[in-house]
C-alpha cells in the first residue's frame, strides 16, 4: 500500500515503550468525516424541527385560549342582543298601544317604519375544533354575523327612537292643548243665566248674553278653568273687578264681578288655581261670577268646554 494513499498514526504509550504504528487509508478518513457531517446535519435538522413544532404548539395553545375567550364574549353578546330584541319589541308594542289610545295613525309620524324581511337567523357561534387550522375561518364568519346583527339592531333602535320621539311630541302637544282648554267649572254654584239671547235684567229688553252667570256666595273661591297667564286685572264700570287669562291656541277666559282679585298681570297660573273670590262689583244684581270663553277673539258658549 502506498503511503500517499494512507495516513500513519503513531501512538506512544510511555517514554520507554516503542511507539505503535497504525495505517489508515485516506478514503476511510474521508468517509468517516462525510458520515460525521451528515450525522451533525441530521441532528441540527431534527433539533430545529423539534423547536419549530414546539413553538407552533405554544402558539396554537395561546390562540386556542384566545378563541375560547372570544367564543364566551360572543355568547354573552348574543344574549345581550336577544335582550335588546325583547326590549325593542316591548317598546314597539307600547308605542302601538299609546298611538291607538291617542287615535293616531302610523302615517302621522312620517316614514318611520324600517323595511326589513327575509329569514330570521339567530346568531350561533360555531364550535371550533383544534386542529385543523382551517376551522378558524368560522370565527370570522361568527364575527361578521354579530356585526350585522348589531347594525340591524342599531338601525331598528334609531327608527324606534324617532317614532317614540314623534309620539312624545304629539302627546306633549295634546297635553299642552288640554291644559289650555277651559274644561272645569270656575266656581261652585248654579247657573242663573245661560249663554245666548236673554232679557236684560236691567232694562227688560232682549239682549245677547256673551257668557254665563254662576251664582254663589260672596267670597266663594274662583279658580282658573285652564292653565294660562294673567293678561288683564282691572276694575271695569260694567264688569267691576275683572281678571282675564290667556291660555294659548287663541283661547282666553274672563272672570267678572269679583270681590277680590288674588293674581297679578303676567302671573302664570295652573288649572284650578285660585284667581279671586265671588263678588257683586260693577253692573250686577247680586253676588255671582260672569264667566266668558273667547276663542280667536270670538265669544263662545263656555258650556261647550266644561266637562267636570
Amino acid at each position: 500500500m502506498s503511503q500517499r494513499e494512507s495516513y500513519t498514526v503513531m501512538v506512544f504509550r510511555n517514554h520507554t515503550s516503542p511507539p505503535r504504528h497504525f495505517s489508515v487509508q485516506k478514503k476511510t478518513v474521508k468517509t468517516v468525516l462525510i458520515l460525521l457531517a451528515i450525522f451533525l446535519c441530521a441532528q441540527w435538522y431534527f433539533v430545529s424541527e423539534h423547536l419549530e413544532q414546539r413553538e407552533k404548539l405554544v402558539e396554537l395553545a395561546g390562540l386556542k385560549s384566545k378563541l375560547e375567550v372570544t367564543k364566551r364574549e360572543a355568547s354573552a353578546a348574543n344574549s345581550a342582543i336577544e335582550k335588546l330584541r325583547f326590549q325593542l319589541a316591548n317598546m314597539k308594542e307600547l308605542t302601538t298601544k299609546v298611538r291607538e289610545m291617542l287615535g293616531l295613525q302610523q302615517e302621522g309620524f312620517g316614514d318611520t317604519i324600517s323595511g326589513q324581511g327575509g329569514e330570521d337567523l339567530s346568531l350561533v357561534i360555531p364550535e371550533i375544533e383544534f386542529p385543523p387550522m382551517t376551522d378558524l375561518s368560522m370565527l370570522s364568519t361568527a364575527k361578521t354575523t354579530l356585526q350585522q346583527e348589531l347594525a340591524w339592531l342599531s338601525t331598528d333602535a334609531k327608527v324606534e327612537y324617532r317614532d317614540l320621539r314623534a309620539l312624545v311630541e304629539t302627546v306633549e302637544q295634546r297635553r299642552a292643548r288640554w291644559e289650555s282648554t277651559p274644561a272645569i267649572w270656575p266656581v261652585k254654584g248654579w247657573v242663573t243665566s245661560d249663554f245666548g239671547p236673554r232679557r236684560s235684567p236691567f232694562t227688560g229688553l232682549p239682549a245677547k248674553h256673551r257668557g254665563i252667570d254662576i251664582r254663589a256666595k260672596t267670597g266663594t273661591p274662583i279658580v282658573a278653568s285652564a292653565a294660562g297667564t294673567v293678561v288683564h286685572r282691572k276694575h271695569d264700570s260694567g264688569f267691576g273687578k275683572v281678571v282675564t287669562l290667556a291660555h294659548g291656541y287663541g283661547i282666553s277666559t274672563r272672570y267678572a264681578h269679583l270681590h277680590t282679585m288674588g293674581v297679578k298681570v303676567g302671573q302664570k297660573v295652573k288649572r284650578g288655581e285660585v284667581l279671586g273670590t265671588v263678588g257683586n262689583t260693577g253692573l250686577s244684581t247680586g253676588p255671582h261670577l260672569h264667566y266668558e270663553v273667547i276663542v280667536n277673539k270670538a265669544k263662545v258658549n263656555p258650556m261647550k268646554f266644561i266637562i267636570e
